[in-house]
C-alpha cells in the first residue's frame, strides 16, 4: 500500500511537470536601444521648425490685425472727428466768402448794373448800325442794277431772233438775266406786283388810264416798267396802266 501510494504520487508529479512543459510560453520582445541622436534630432528638427514657421504666423497674424484696428470702433470716431472738422472749416469759409460778397455787392452793385445796362445798349446799338449799314449797301447797290435790268427789258422788247445763231444769243443774255434777278431776290429785293392788282400810290406810278371791260376801275391792266422793293422799302415805283373801268 505504501509503495502504491509512492507511485501514485510520483506519477501525479510527472503530469504535472509534462502539462507545465506543454503550455504556449509567451514571445519574447527585443528593445533596441534608443540613441541620443536619433532622439533629439526630431527635436531640433522641431525646434528648427517652429522657429521657421512663427513668422509665418506673425505675417498671417498682421493682415487681420491691421484690419480690426481700421475697423475698430474708436478708429471710426476719430476719423468722423476730423470730418466734422473739416466740415466745419468748410461752412466757416462759405460764411466768411458770402459775407465779402455781399458787401462788395453793397459797394459796387450798382456801378456794376449801370456798366451792364450800358454795355447791353451800347452792343444794341452797334447791331443796329450794322445791319442799318448793310441794309443801306444792299439799297444802293440794288437801285444802280436797275438800270441794268432795263436795259436787259429793253433789248428784250426790241430783239427779234429769226435764226439759231439768234436764238442761242438771245437765251445766253436771258439766262444772265435770270441769274441777276435770282441774286436780286436773295438779298430780299423782289419785283412789284402789278397786272390784275388794285393800284398803289406807294408801289405805283399810273403812266395813262385806259377803258377795259376785262378790269375794273383803279385796277392795273398793263405793266409798262418794273418796279422793285428791298423788303418794306420801294426802291422805284412800277410804271403802270389803269383800268378808268
Amino acid at each position: 500500500m505504501k509503495i502504491s501510494a509512492c507511485l501514485l504520487f510520483f506519477l501525479m508529479v510527472v503530469v504535472m511537470a509534462s502539462n507545465a512543459f506543454m503550455q504556449p510560453r509567451p514571445p519574447i520582445v527585443v528593445r533596441k536601444p534608443i540613441s541620443r541622436v536619433s532622439a533629439e534630432a526630431p527635436a531640433e528638427g522641431a525646434e528648427e521648425d517652429g522657429e521657421t514657421e512663427a513668422p509665418a504666423k506673425e505675417e498671417t497674424s498682421a493682415g487681420p490685425a491691421a484690419t480690426d484696428i481700421l475697423n475698430s470702433p474708436a478708429f471710426l470716431m476719430k476719423k468722423i472727428d476730423v470730418l466734422k472738422q473739416d466740415i466745419t472749416k468748410a461752412e466757416d469759409d462759405l460764411v466768411e466768402a458770402t459775407k465779402r460778397y455781399e458787401e462788395a455787392k453793397a459797394e459796387w452793385g450798382p456801378d456794376l448794373d449801370k456798366l451792364q445796362k450800358e454795355f447791353s445798349n451800347m452792343r444794341e446799338r452797334i447791331s443796329k448800325r450794322s445791319s442799318e449799314g448793310k441794309s443801306e449797301a444792299t439799297f444802293a447797290v440794288a437801285k444802280e442794277l436797275m438800270r441794268v435790268l432795263d436795259n436787259f427789258d429793253r433789248a428784250f422788247g426790241f430783239v427779234n431772233a429769226q435764226t439759231d445763231e439768234e436764238v442761242e444769243i438771245e437765251a445766253t443774255y436771258k439766262q444772265a438775266y435770270d441769274l441777276l434777278v435770282s441774286t436780286l431776290k436773295e438779298l430780299g429785293v423782289t419785283q412789284v406786283e402789278t397786272v390784275g392788282c388794285e393800284f398803289s400810290y406807294e408801289d405805283h406810278q399810273a403812266m395813262m388810264q385806259q377803258p377795259s371791260d376785262e378790269y375794273e376801275e383803279g385796277t392795273v391792266m398793263a405793266e409798262m416798267a418794273k418796279g422793285w422793293k428791298f423788303g418794306d422799302r420801294l426802291i422805284r415805283p412800277a410804271l403802270v396802266t389803269v383800268s378808268a373801268g
